[in-house]
This record gives structure tokens, sequence and C-alpha cells, in this order.
């Protein structure tokens, strides 16, 4: 989550005419100024709110008709009844008014609507209901103004209603004797942001003034507060006169429930702050509304002797314990699926659904997932074919205007800018979850907001003495529209941190300023050490944006601060001793996202100076053989690597063309990616039967079928041909093959301009490269000091990782894909977070960026990596680790994996264990691999035969219309195309033509014969490398004719 420090800045004038009117410090004034105080009545008010702050009720419109309305009933002698919202607002507002007129002797009832079961406000049938029962006045509280229908229909059956409430008006008012609401447009009360409880105080005021005062209205503040901050009401005019008091009331003598509340809790009322009441308080009345009834917490608030206060207390914790059990169930299936669904963590809407959520907590997991997402939160129950949605946005973004967008897909919806609800047929999802991501993007791009934090000011952890505590008291109470102010503290060394909790999802902190210390407390914040998970704490330093606390204990008044947010640094002092390592946890931690700490410059030509100073020194045999015409260079695959980056080079300084022609995509590719290094300011092209590019670029790389297949136009623009590896070509996996006697053919036509290198040489090629008369070198690769441990067929992999690292070794762990590097990495890492110091862990693979790449090769050769994680295209970076552990932890699918693996540079005296890890599932892993990629004839004809069955006639997009996941349609379809059965448009897949499958021209499609040798190869050492000995395999690295021989 992006988060962005705004530094408030208050205006110089405003400060200094309080600082002067009031007699105020600038300090004070300064905090005033930043919540928008700037004049001096009004601050003179808000710091010193006093009962003249509250207005007359009688301005209040309709408050004098209300008033005779409710008075007529009682001398008539008519059964009232309260009809509240099931939120705390709506039960403190009830609860109010019950126990106020029942004291006051109306005869007076109550009714709290289920949520789950009637949804919000009135209803016709509990209309009915009560009116049955003999009630004749109706006062709605928290609810009504917007019930029009509603209330006509309760005036059809004999009730007179008053209406209280404090929700926007629409353009219509509901039928009543009276509607009472600060925000009805023809309403002159100077305060429009009082809570439902409030508006229920007014009329209770204005009640008991016109029947001469027979109770005191302010003894009840105690509830008007609880409802005031929990409905998160501007805490300004009265509103702050009302949660001053009604705060101080609890801390003294609090209601009956309350205080057997506060027992359960064990939190003492005398210190009880708004905050206290917002967190601790006001969630465990919510939960009796959204688990079950709200009545619980309304015969809570109305308790009348403690021993039944206490029994209701432990009924409402207990609907609060189901509530906090459900929520975490659902959070942790969302947190799941999430896990699960890689690709929605790309979204910029979440939309998650789960069967038969409980509706009444949808909104606050979804409140959660925001906190943690910064983004849009969309969570839907459901029912059958039913959906019913809960709907949350984070600040900036409006939930109600991305719905409206989508309307179509939906039954019905409502809400505002950051929360709503709505229904949705099942069916309908998936289209939502794509529509409401468009809509995203249309309205706000493709960046999610940033979560800005609001400083007041900056202060030393010195300056922060008892004065400046005094000075924050006094804007007490904080809430909505008087946050409690924050301050940026710069320059903090840390001392002492831990995490806490049952989740250790909160950390504690001892930070240090001169000789001025402080503890410092972060909830939910245990995070902030996760770019910094190998560096020790007390090599940091931090700027923290914090509230200021007294802190009290033992009778000695110190600070300590509550922490919103941190920036941390490394102490310039050791930022050379763990730059390194720091990469290395940013980089293991967000790979994806991360950037260069520098600009990164991409010199060609000094590249190439480099790497002819290295291979003039290294192998001046291949610089003076690669000056003839045709030519060959064979040997150490540690000095082919960089001596073919430095032809292909070479030629794109001179603006030469180069195509690198390998035997199949497995060779191709590990060469390709293995020089990617090398290659990075040129951006190769990779190209082979699902290559749909041109052939302009100036480097590309190509298997031996789309050489044969593309020569005429290969031959027209290349300035030169490399064949890499070409012992592969010759090795029998070709047996039979058209593109082998293409080859042959070929060749001869483009010796002027070819090349070829390896890291493999025998007989068969020897003999290929004296009868084409082919100048060439052969450097042996002398494999010394490797050992070959035999763990195949093993199921603790990643104990025998362990338990080498723990050994003091190094260890280089291969893995078969750039997923699983990310995935062991992190898994190991914090497995081996003792063993290793300050993140001597990395993985590497080919879809790192340029500078990543850089840098880990940089870090490997400057031997600060213990442990490397990495796909086997690395051009031997495991090797360079020094005296160095390679685990084949998944199958290598060919013999240059194995080979490369363990060949040091010349001159290098490294000791060498190669660890086979591997199992039999990862060697049939290998070749069902290579069965996917690469279909049989009789799978085609099978897909072709649903294309022509089942595919919808209207459906134009075949590979929606059959559910074809991305890669294995392009596969399949491609083929198809290539037989001209199939059309490509550069989006979608679609028909034209209803012919029939012909299996001749099957067989000389460029990707099934790519597919013969593919799999003949995998196959053929999958087998080897189950069946050889160590021994064989040994000996192989020297002599790999019988591993490549295939047949």
């Amino acid at each position: 989550m992006r988060k962005e420090w705004l530094l408030l800045k208050p205006d110089d004038e405003s400060v200094k005419r309080l600082v002067e009117y009031l007699g105020i410090d600038t300090f004070l004034a300064r905090l005033l100024v930043t919540r928008g105080i700037k004049d001096e009545i009004e601050a003179m008010k808000f710091l010193n709110p006093d009962k003249t702050i509250l207005h007359d009720p009688f301005i209040l419109q309709d408050m004098t008709v209300a008033v005779r309305t409710i008075i007529g009933a009682r001398d008539r002698d008519e059964s009232i009844v309260i009809f509240g919202d099931y939120d705390v607002d709506g039960v403190t507002s009830t609860a109010l008014l019950y126990l106020a007129m029942k004291r006051m002797g109306f005869k007076v009832s109550y009714y709290i609507p289920l949520r789950l079961e009637e949804g919000y406000g009135l209803s016709r049938d509990a209309l009915k209901d009560l009116r049955d029962r003999g009630h004749s006045l109706l006062i709605t509280v928290d609810c009504g103004v917007t019930s029009f229908s509603e209330i006509e229909y309760a005036r059809e059956i004999g009730f007179d209603v008053v209406v209280t409430d404090h929700h926007e008006v629409k353009d219509i008012l509901p039928p009543a004797n009276a509607v009472i609401n600060p925000k009805r447009p023809d309403d002159s009360y100077p305060f429009k942001g009082l809570a439902g409880v409030g508006v229920a105080f007014k009329l209770l005021v204005a009640l008991n003034e016109t029947l001469r005062c027979p109770i005191n209205p302010e003894e009840y503040l105690d509830i008007v507060a609880l409802g005031t901050i929990a409905d998160i009401v501007p805490l300004r005019d009265e509103n702050r006169y009302i949660v001053r008091e009604g705060t101080a009331k609890i801390q003294s003598s609090p209601l009956l429930g309350l205080k057997a509340l506060l027992s359960y809790l064990r939190i003492p009322s005398e210190n009880l702050t708004a905050q206290d009441i917002a967190f601790k308080i006001a969630p465990k009345l919510n939960a009796a509304g959204r688990m079950d009834s709200a009545i619980v917490a309304l015969e809570l608030l109305i308790s009348e002797d403690m021993d039944s206060a206490m029994n209701t207390a432990s009924r409402l914790l207990k609907h609060n314990q189901n509530r906090q059990t459900i929520e975490a169930k659902i959070f942790e299936q969302t947190s799941k699926d999430l896990e699960i669904n890689h690709r929605m963590n790309d979204d910029f809407a979440l939309v998650i659904d789960g069967d038969n959520w409980h509706l009444g907590v949808l909104g606050i997991v979804a409140s959660r997932l925001v906190s943690i997402h910064n983004k849009p939160v969309f969570l839907i129950s459901t029912t059958g074919q039913d959906g019913k949605g809960s709907a949350r946005s984070p600040s900036g973004v409006s939930i109600i205007s991305l719905l409206n967008e989508v309307s179509s897909l939906l039954r019905e919806f409502g809400g505002h800018e950051m929360a709503a609800g709505f229904s949705i047929d099942k069916e309908n999802i998936p289209e939502f979850r794509r529509a409401i991501n468009e809509a995203y993007i249309r309205q706000y791009g493709r960046k999610l907001p940033v979560f800005k934090i609001d400083v007041d000011d900056v202060l030393s952890l010195e300056s922060i003495t008892p004065h400046v505590l005094d000075k924050l008291e006094i804007l007490r109470p904080f809430g909505h529209s008087n946050p409690e102010p924050k301050f940026l503290i710069k320059g903090l060394n840390i001392e002492k941190a831990k995490t806490f909790g049952s989740g250790s999802d909160h950390v504690k902190m001892i930070l240090r300023s001169g000789d001025r210390k402080t503890l410092a407390i972060g909830y939910n914040m245990s995070s902030i050490f996760d770019d910094f998970k190998y560096v020790k704490p007390n090599l940091l330093k931090v700027d923290a944006v914090a509230s200021i606390k007294s802190d009290n204990l033992y009778g000695l008044q110190s600070v300590k601060l509550s922490l919103s947010d941190v920036n941390l640094y490394i102490d310039p002092v050791f930022e050379e001793e763990v730059r390194d390592k720091n990469f290395v946890f940013e980089f293991i931690r967000d790979w994806k996202n991360q950037q260069p700490a520098s600009q990164v410059k991409n010199d060609v030509s000094a590249l190439i100076s480099e790497l002819e100073k290295k291979l003039s020194h290294k192998c001046p045999e291949f610089m003076d053989i690669s000056s003839k015409s045709p030519w060959g260079t064979f040997g150490n695959i540690r000095l082919k690597n960089p001596f073919l980056a430095l032809r292909i080079l070479r030629n794109y300084q001179k603006g030469l063309k180069t195509f690198i022609v390998s035997a199949i995509n497995g060779t191709l590719a590990h060469t390709y990616y293995s020089l990617q290094h090398y290659l990075d300011a040129i951006k190769p092209v990779f190209a082979n039967s699902l290559y749909r590019g041109s052939l302009e670029e100036n480097v590309i790389f190509v298997t031996l079928p789309f050489f044969v297949e593309n020569f005429a136009r290969i031959l027209e623009t290349a300035g030169e041909v490399i064949f890499d590896e070409p012992a592969y070509i010759l090795s029998g996996i070709f047996k039979g093959h058209p593109d082998l006697e293409g080859f042959l053919s070929l060749i001869d036509s483009v010796l002027d301009i070819s090349g070829f290198t390896g890291s493999v040489y025998y007989d068969d090629l020897k003999e290929f490269l004296a009868d084409r008369r082919i100048s060439h070198v052969y450097k042996p690769n002398p494999i010394k000091k490797v050992g070959i441990i035999d763990n195949r067929g093993s199921r603790k992999k990643v104990e025998q990782v362990m338990s080498i690292v723990g050994h003091g070794e190094n260890v280089a762990v291969i893995v078969d894909s750039p997923h699983k590097t990310v995935t062991l990495a992190k898994s190991m890492g914090s497995r081996l977070s003792h063993a290793l110091q300050n993140g001597e862990l990395i993985f590497y693979n080919y879809m790192l960026k340029d500078f990543q790449r850089s840098v880990i090769y940089s870090l490997v050769e400057r031997q600060k990596i213990r442990v490397l994680i990495t796909t086997p295209s690395s051009d031997g970076l495991g090797v360079t680790l020094g005296n160095s552990n390679i685990v084949f932890y998944s199958a290598p699918r060919n013999f240059l994996e194995v080979l490369d693996s363990v060949s040091t540079r010349p001159g290098e005296d490294s000791e060498l264990f190669l660890n086979l890890s591997f199992n039999k599932s990862d060697l049939l892993s290998n070749t069902s691999e290579m069965d996917r990629l690469f279909p049989t004839i009789e799978e085609l004809e099978a897909v072709y035969q649903d294309l022509k069955d089942v595919l919808p006639a209207p459906e134009r997009d075949i590979r929606k219309a059959l559910s074809f996941e991305d890669g294995i349609s392009k596969v399949y379809l491609s083929i198809l195309e290539e037989m001209n059965l199939l059309n490509y448009d550069g989006n979608v897949w679609y028909s034209s033509s209803n012919g029939e499958l012909d299996t001749t021209l099957v067989k000389k499609t460029l990707r099934y014969r790519e597919g013969i040798a593919e799999k003949r190869m995998t196959r053929w050492f999958a087998t080897k490398l189950s069946t050889m000995t160590t021994r064989g395999l040994l000996r192989s690295l020297t002599n790999s004719e019988e591993v490549l021989r295939v047949g």
C-alpha cells in the first residue's frame, strides 16, 4: 500500500490571531487552525465546551408539533412505541427515549427490527404487528426519513407518527405528524452533524422543557455520547459537549449495563476515552445486531439491576465472540482465495464470493481487506443462485459511482461514497468482477489510491514535555472532524524492537534521540520490518508519524508514542554494511515492483570491451578462430557463453543481423536465458513455432525446425547464423526427421556466414565439421573435484537444503520454473532466518529485470550469497558461489542443464557436490509437460471435433467458448491456424473453415515437428536420469556421448 505523509501548513495569520485573541500558545493555535478552527469565537467554544453551546431544540423544524403529539398521546393514555435501528446509534436512541419517557410517566415500549430478516428501517409487517398490539403513536429514531410508503401505511392504519432521524433527506418528506431532522432543507438548525441519538436527545430536552423539567436530560449524556461516538459524526459544536460530558459520566458513574460490560472487558471506567468507546465498546454493542438481535444490546443499556446487567453483558460478548469467529473464518477464506488466484492480486478492485457467508459481518471483513490492500473490496455471499454483497472502498474511491457503471449486472444496490450493499445473480459474478475493474480503470486509471496521513507538526523527542501533553489534553475528545494530532518525529534510533499479540501483528519499540527514550507501539504494524528482515533493528533509524500519549504507569508521568506510520532506513553509519543485504530482502519481498537504486545504463561498447579483454586472456584460440568463416568453438560452457555473447554484440554494433539456431526449445531456451545478463541492452527475440512477430529484429534465437521452415527469409537478411550446441542436432533426436534432412541440405548454402559453438564435442560432431572443412577449436572442459550425492527419490528436499546450510556450506538449488524460485526462496527464507545472517539468500530466474540480474551476479561474485535458488539457465551462478553444493531440486530437462551447473571457469579450483534430489514424479512431470505443450494427433483431433460440435454458433471467440487456458490454447489453436482451419486477428481465434482435419498436414506443421525432437530428448534423458549410476553420470560430464546419443 502506498502511503503519503501530508504536513499540514496552517495559515500564519490565523494562528497569530488566535494566539493574540485567546492568549494561547502557538503550538495549540496551529493545531486548531489545521482543524479548520480559525474564528476566535469558535475556537473559544471548542476549547471550553460548556452547556451554553447547546442549541435550542425548538429551532428544529416540527419540534413543537412533535412535542404536542407526544404529550397528546400521554394525555389520552395511548401506548407509544419507539422504533429504532439495529446499530449502536439506533440502539442508544431507543434506550434514551425509552428510559427517559418511562421515567416521565409515558406508556412506552420499543421495537428494533432483525437485521437479516427484516432489513433496515420500517416495514409494513412490523407496523401492522405493532398496531395490532395496541400502540397508537410511533416514534422513529435513527430511521424513517426516507420511509415514505411505510409511514403513509402507518398513518392509514391509525398511527400518529413522529420521525427523528439524521440521515440525508430525499426530495419529499414522509407524511408523518412531525419530521425532526436537522438536514431538512427547510430547517434552520445551526448544527447539522448530530447523530440519530443526538436528534432524539434534542426531542427529549424539548419534551422535558414543555413538561416543566420533571427530569434532567443530561443524566443520559452517557448514552448520547456512546451513540454519537459510534456513529462517527463530527465531534464539533454541541457534539463536543455531549461527548466530553457523556464520557466524563461514564468515567464517574456509568450505566449499570456499561458498568457490567466494562467489568467483563476489564477496562477501568475512570480512564475511558472516546477512542476506547469507538474501538472497544461500540463494536461489542454492534455485534448483537449483526449476529442476531440488537435487543440484547438494548436490554444491556436499560438494565435495572446488576445481576441482569451482568447476564446480558455475557450474552452480548458471546454474540461478539461469535461475530469474531465468523469474521475470522471469512477473512481467512478471502485470504486463501487471493493466495490461490494470484491474478486477483493484480486487480484494481477485489471481488470475492463465498457460499453462505454471514451477511452481518461482510462489511467488517471488507473494511479489513481495504485497510490491507487499499483498493475497493466487494464481498458476496451466495445462497443457491442468489448473491448479496457488501462493498467498501478507501478514501478517494467512490463505491457508488463504480456500482452505477455496472448496474445492469445487479438486481439492486445502494450506499454512499465508501460503503454500499448490493444483490446480484450468482452467474453474473465473473462478469461483474471484470466489469467493476474496467469501471475502476475508466474512472481512476491504472493506479491505486494513495493512503494519505495528515501530519500536524514536526517535533523532536526532546520537545515533548508535560506542557505539550497538557495542550493535547485540552483538545479531547478526539474523533471525526477532530482527529487526534499526529506528529512527525525524525531521526530516531531503535534500541529494541519486538512483535506481540496472538498473531505477532503488533510491534513495540524503544526509540531514542540523544539521551531521551520513549516507548512506541504500532498496532498491525509488524510488517514495517519486512524490508529489513535481515537487518538488526539497531542498525536502523526511523522517522515516525505518531500520536502522543501520556503514560502514567506506576504514578509516574511519561510519554509513549502510538504509531500511525514509520519510515525505516539504514543508519548512514552502517549504510555500506547493509546495502547489499537490504537489496536482497527488498528483492525477495517484492521483486516485481522493485526499482533500481540508481539509473542503470546499458553500454554495449563497454560490455564488448570487457568481454574482449576477458576472452583474450582466457581463450585467445576462440578469438583467433572466429576470424575465419565458417568457424567453430567448443569446450567449457563458461567460455562458450561469453564468447557467443561477444559475437552477437559485435554483430549488433556493426549493424549485422544474427540468427542463433539450436536443436530444440529446451537447448535454445537454456542459451537464450543464460545470455540474458549480457544481452539485456539489445533485447534479443526468441522465435519458435508459437512466434508471431516479424524477423526484422537484430538478434533472433530460433529452433532448428523454425530455421528450416523460414530458411529463405533468414538467408535474405542474416549477417551471421550461429549454430548453438550442434551436437544435439546430430544426437539422434532428429532421426528420420524431415528437419534434419532439411538442415543437411541447406547448411552448405549458408556456411560462408555461419559459426558453430557448443559445450559438447564428440565424434559425430567432429566428423560433421571435418566434412564441411569448418575450422574449429576444442578446449576440453575439465570437470574436477565434483562429487555426486544421490538422493533421487527423496521426498525431504527442503530438509536436505536446511542441513547443508546448517553446516555452513554454500548451496545452489536448481528448480524448473521462475515461480518455484520465488515461492521456495520465501519459504526457505523464513525457515533459515536464524541460520542466515542478514539475508544471504536470493533467487534468480529469467523473468528478472536487467538491474536485478546485474546486482545478483555482483552479489554472487563477491561471495555475499550463501543460498541461491535459481532456474537452470543462470550461466553458472551456482558454481560462482564457490565450493558449492548444487542441488537439483527439480529434475533437469536436458544434459545441458547438468553440464552448465558444474562447469567452473578455467583456472578456478572449486570443490563441488552435485546433489540429485529429484524423484520419479519430477521426471514424469518433465515428460508430461512436453506432452502438454506438444499435443498428439489424437488430442488435436479431439479438440477440433469439440470446436465443430460444441462451439455455439454466435460465439466467435473459440478460446472463451471452450474455456481454454491461455498457454494451452495457443499451442492447439496455432497448429489449426497453420493448417488454415482457424484464423487469429490478434485478439481472438475464430473458425475459418468447416473442413476436416488432415493428419498428414498435422505432421507437417511446425509445432508438431518441433514436438517430435522435444519429446524424444525429454523421454530419453528422463530414462537416463532414472537409470544411470552416479559413476556413469560423472563420466558423462567429461564424455557426454553416452547421454546424448539417442536411440
